[in-house]
């Protein structure tokens, strides 16, 4: 599970969860048919899926609503502000960071409050404004912390252990995850992209796999002179999520080949899956126009003070939609892979973001672990900080007065124990 600073557009509980259903793309007959796979001379598996899933109709994932944690007027531990990390112990443990409070709540897995720690500060257990979410491995809470420059570590109960340094080097990490003796780290600087390992034992850092970049910002005017930065607002971008038993899923929403990488690194094998560019017409970069429009308005706080930002900008609008948002790795190594959102329902926070996730609608398309493409199920629109562990899907969504809650999905595999 990673953890971006992004932010994702609001929704309603109530709404969301009415939509959970089985959208299954399952074929008749097409177990072995629907899939190709060879092997290279370099020993890398090579899948190639059609559009019709393996799945037959009595193997089609279910998921349903099993509880939800949040009220706009509730007790305090179950009031949260804006969740921004999320993951889940081996027991069950649901851990969220609360961006507004900057602190940690522990749940237990049917969601009662187990332990409730932090606040905003530079001193010992405070966390800085722009923590980068929390991760959980045995009974050790690790909390990326780039303004403080640590790596908080708490135990589940909220014991405060010996924090490890943050990264020295200047290059920005913005997007961590854990793996068995490490954390992962997506390093991001212009044009060179990569996710790295950092040693729990050693805090070394050594490079596991290179990332096709983002191209946010295509060219740079004199500004002193009247001159304008050219950008694509809805830039194609890489896409990783990291396996429990650390190996790593790594794509960019400009291709349909998905790159399974084992826990070093090396490549396993490459999927391509049944994901099609598709056209975007006029009307809707009109609608990627006012979306950015929007995600000014809620930068800079006043549409007057937007429109003179803007005024900064040349904007190059896509000819095609992104193929892929989101992954979701699951405990029995399926992948699923979110499609986007029509683009007027798109969250404006999400242009010219680090993660799309955001940008993601309620179709997830999914894979088995050796690549095979399944079908596809519905989770709840805008359902954000994912993380699928057991039979369970965790997640956020806001309800109808803005406030975020905590919801645990169900996820039914017939056919397929």
């Amino acid at each position: 599970m990673k953890h971006h600073l992004a932010h994702a557009r609001r929704t309603t509980v109530g709404v969301a969860l009415a939509y959970i259903s089985a959208a299954g793309c399952a074929g008749s007959d097409v177990a072995q048919g629907g899939r190709s796979q060879f092997q290279d001379s370099s020993g890398v598996i090579l899948v190639s899926n059609s559009s019709s899933g393996a799945w037959t109709t009595d193997e089609v994932w279910t998921i349903e609503p099993d509880w939800v944690v949040g009220e706009a007027a509730g007790a305090a531990n179950t009031e949260f502000g804006e969740i921004t990390g999320l993951d889940v112990g081996e027991d069950g443990e649901v851990v969220v960071f609360d961006g507004l409070s900057a602190e940690i709540r522990v749940f237990d897995d049917r969601g009662a409050v187990l332990a409730r720690f932090g606040r905003a500060g530079q001193g010992p257990g405070e966390f800085g404004l722009a923590v980068q979410g929390v991760l959980v491995w045995g009974d050790t809470i690790y909390v990326p912390d780039p303004l403080n420059r640590s790596i908080h570590r708490f135990l589940l109960a909220g014991e405060p252990l010996d924090g490890l340094p943050y990264p020295a080097d200047p290059a920005p990490r913005v997007a961590w995850s854990i793996a068995p003796g490490h954390l992962i780290s997506h390093l991001f600087t212009p044009g060179y992209e990569a996710l790295l390992a950092y040693d729990l034992s050693t805090q070394a850092e050594d490079t596991l796999v290179v990332l096709q970049p983002t191209n946010v910002v295509q060219s740079t005017g004199d500004l002193s002179r009247g001159g304008k930065i050219t950008v694509n607002p809805l830039p194609d971008q890489p896409v990783w999520e990291v396996f429990q038993d650390g190996r790593i899923a790594a794509g960019h929403t400009s291709s349909n080949r998905i790159t399974i990488h084992a826990a070093d690194g090396s490549v396993e094998r490459i999927v391509s899956g049944p994901f099609h560019r598709r056209a975007i017409d006029q009307g809707e970069k009109d609608a990627i126009l006012e979306l950015e429009h929007e995600r000014a308005i809620l930068r800079t706080g006043s549409a007057e003070a937007a429109e003179q930002v803007a005024q900064m900008f040349d904007y190059v609008l896509p000819d095609s939609l992104l193929l892929f948002t989101t992954f979701l790795g699951a405990p029995g190594g399926e992948l699923l892979v979110q499609r986007p959102a029509p683009i007027e329902e798109m969250d404006p926070a999400g242009l010219q973001a680090i993660s799309h996730e955001g940008l993601g609608g309620s179709t997830w398309d999914v894979f088995d672990a050796e690549g095979r493409y399944l079908g596809a199920v519905s989770l709840p629109e805008r359902l954000r900080l994912a993380k699928a562990w057991g039979d369970y899907i965790y997640g956020v969504i806001p309800d109808e007065l803005d406030q975020d809650r905590l919801v645990r999905l169900r996820v039914e595999r017939e056919g397929l124990q």
